[in-house]
């Protein structure tokens, strides 16, 4: 919630008036836009001037404020009518204060805060316009960025340098620990995929927690075990305490069974073009592939080209690799079907068309 106070205030100075049945148009001839930064305020007094010369219309007026009001480089916004009964003419100022604007970001802390790393999420640039009522929110994702990447006891304030229009922030950091991945342990229900998912994690051993890349790194293995046809595969990463700088990474993987496909009389698709789709479905929180699904997932894809009537025979084979590994080969011989093409099209209405 922003605690900056937007303010339009609108002043109308009438002179006395004979009789109280008797009313008057004014004209607005002049607009003066009162802002200390004439450059930056150009939008503004254009947006004003379009004004000038109609008859005065607080409505309009209003509005027009605050459409202005919408531009975040606004703090407050004030506006005073005058009429001028003899001209039969009024006299509207507009006093426009802006946001400070930001011409240099920094921080202060140790070296080992990944600063650069977390300025992206700031919604802050140098140049841009300093929104001092958001300074809190930006120093909570300062705070939760820094937690994930394994710092602990973290706080954050901030300083703003000088009080000119272009004004410094500077962001001071502090914490307790840096947490580092001290042990990482590897279970899986096959012990010669120990050594290539361990390779997948060493670079984290001894280097500072990070929950993000270590995340990274569990989503492109299971998309890894995915593409090789462990299609049900499961890859979960629990971190336990060592103490209070160090962490375990135990590292969870099922890789239940392989899948294997050999296709023949696919004429239309190729091999790859097949399994692309399936493995498309697959992703569909399916959680078993038996020969009917397959059968109906062949059949679907051709009926994307317009071929109907597509059969599959399947036949299934299931066993274990000498190294244990579970496996199931589909063996799907297709039947392409006909393509339908529309002979005759008709159709009721204009016969102009």
């Amino acid at each position: 919630m922003e605690n900056i106070i937007l303010k339009m205030i609108f002043i109308l100075f009438f002179m006395m008036i004979p009789s109280l049945g008797y009313s008057q148009s004014y004209i607005l001839d002049e607009i003066v836009i009162d802002c200390e930064h004439a450059d930056e305020c150009k939008e503004f007094n254009d947006l004003f001037q379009t004004l000038k010369g109609e008859t005065v219309d607080a409505q309009l007026i209003r509005e027009k404020a605050r459409f202005a009001l919408r531009d975040p480089q606004i703090d407050t916004l004030e506006y005073r009518l005058y009429n001028k009964e003899q001209e039969k003419t009024s006299l509207l100022i507009v006093q426009i204060q802006l946001k400070k604007r930001i011409s240099r970001i920094s921080y202060q802390g140790s070296s080992e805060v990944p600063f650069d790393l977390i300025l992206p999420y700031l919604s802050l640039k140098e140049g841009g316009v300093l929104d001092e009522s958001k300074l809190p929110e930006i120093e909570a994702i300062i705070k939760d960025k820094l937690v994930e990447k394994g710092f602990r006891g973290v706080t954050v304030t901030h300083d703003i340098l000088g009080d000119d229009y272009f004004v410094g922030l500077k962001f001071n950091i502090a914490y307790k620990d840096v947490v580092k991945v001290g042990e990482i342990e590897i279970q899986t229900d096959y012990e010669n995929r120990i050594s290539d998912i361990y390779r997948s994690f060493r670079k984290f051993k001894d280097k500072v927690w990070d929950r993000v890349d270590t995340k990274v790194v569990v989503d492109r293995l299971t998309e890894s075990f995915f593409r090789e046809g462990f299609y049900f595969s499961r890859l979960q990463m629990d971190v336990e305490d060592i103490d209070e700088r160090f962490v375990k990474l135990k590292i969870q993987v099922n890789l239940n069974r392989r899948y294997n496909f050999s296709f023949r009389g696919n004429r239309v698709y190729s091999r790859s073009e097949i399994i692309e789709s399936i493995e498309k479905r697959l992703k569909n929180e399916v959680k078993m592939l038996s020969p009917n699904m397959m059968e109906s997932f062949i059949s679907e894809l051709y009926m994307e080209s317009g071929i109907y009537n597509t059969t599959a025979d399947i036949s299934v084979r299931s066993g274990k690799t000498q190294s244990g590994m579970r496996f199931e080969n589909f063996y799907i011989d297709i039947n392409e079907g006909n393509k339908i093409a529309l002979s005759q099209v008709s159709y009721n209405g204009n016969s102009a068309i």
